[in-house]
């Protein structure tokens, strides 16, 4: 998902007959920025329940879900590259270069991965691992982009690695252990796609997205041997989770992510990661263990930690690649 630069247009001074909208100017950005984080907010109530609606699918076949949640995904996101492009979606793809298609190879497994995760282990215990992504971007930009770690951002990786594992203290002998490898390797795959956007982060990335959507529902296509019948009633849940979530969760995200810093859109979207446990809870009785509460207050704290010291230093608006 991309998010776009925001920048505040001069107020035309009062001598200029401008007086009024000088005036009106403060009142017109607070509207500006109410409204993108409600857009964003909507987006991760959307992607908050995935879990849930996964649940709800009568077919345990892992891999015929990843087939048609992306399948789905695929002619939703070219009619939205095609709007975006103004009918001319080969300027997307040409400007998006071949770094699409690696950032949407890293965001296909992604993608993929995230489905076995949830299959394989509890709501809980898959997002609360999977939102350690921007330590392990962190982590990616510092070995391949040189960027510094600051002491924050130290303390935070070591954070993230106590949770997990402390997560992983009741799956030691098996039972949830594969889901939540499954959900780190979501974690670390979503972090290489938001440090490989680094190289065009001032072009738009959809391709990738499109990419990333077809990628995965190929993956599905292999795995399942071509067997991918389905019951009708989990093609309209897989429909609902591969547009209904994904595409329009999207479009909520990114329209509002133009109007907000990296850090409020950091902290926005932990919403998902909260809220996805206590959906399963309500609807379906699905309990977390008092490892994985423990471990995920543990990782929240250290993904938020690096984002409130920004906001508490007055870090100032810049682009995200997520």
């Amino acid at each position: 998902m991309r998010c776009w630069n925001w920048r505040r247009r001069d107020v035309m001074p009062a001598d200029h007959g401008m007086s009024d909208m000088a005036a009106r100017g403060p009142v017109v950005a607070l509207r500006l920025r109410q409204r993108a984080i409600l857009l964003v907010v909507l987006a991760a109530l959307l992607w908050s329940t995935s879990g849930l609606v996964f649940r709800m699918l009568d077919d345990t076949a892992l891999w015929r879900v990843v087939f048609w949640r992306s399948s789905f995904l695929v002619p939703f996101l070219l009619l939205l590259i095609r709007h975006r492009g103004g009918g001319r979606m080969s300027l997307l793809f040409r400007a998006a270069g071949w770094q699409a298609l690696l950032a949407g190879l890293f965001l296909g497994a992604a993608f993929t991965l995230w489905v076995l995760a949830i299959g394989a282990t509890s709501v809980a215990n898959a997002n609360f691992i999977y939102c350690c992504a921007p330590i392990f971007a962190m982590l990616l930009a510092r070995v391949f982009l040189g960027e510094r770690l600051s002491g924050t951002g130290i303390v935070a990786i070591f954070g993230v690695v106590l949770g997990i594992l402390i997560i992983n203290a009741g799956a030691m002998q098996g039972e949830g252990l594969v889901g939540n490898l499954f959900a780190l390797g979501t974690g670390v795959s979503f972090a290489a796609y938001t440090v490989t956007l680094r190289a065009r982060q001032h072009v738009d990335m959809l391709p990738a997205v499109f990419f990333a959507a077809l990628f995965s529902a190929f993956a599905g296509l292999v795995a399942m041997a071509g067997d991918i019948g389905i019951a009708p009633r989990d093609v309209l849940l897989c429909l609902i989770l591969g547009v209904g979530q994904v595409g329009f969760g999207l479009v909520l995200f990114t329209a509002g992510a133009r109007h907000l810093p990296t850090t409020e859109l950091t902290l926005l979207s932990l919403i998902e990661v909260i809220l996805s446990p206590v959906w399963v809870w309500l609807f379906m009785g699905e309990t977390a263990t008092p490892q994985t509460l423990l471990g995920g207050a543990v990782v929240l704290a250290a993904v938020m930690g690096p984002t409130i010291t920004l906001l508490r230093q007055g870090a100032p608006i810049k682009t995200s690649p997520v």
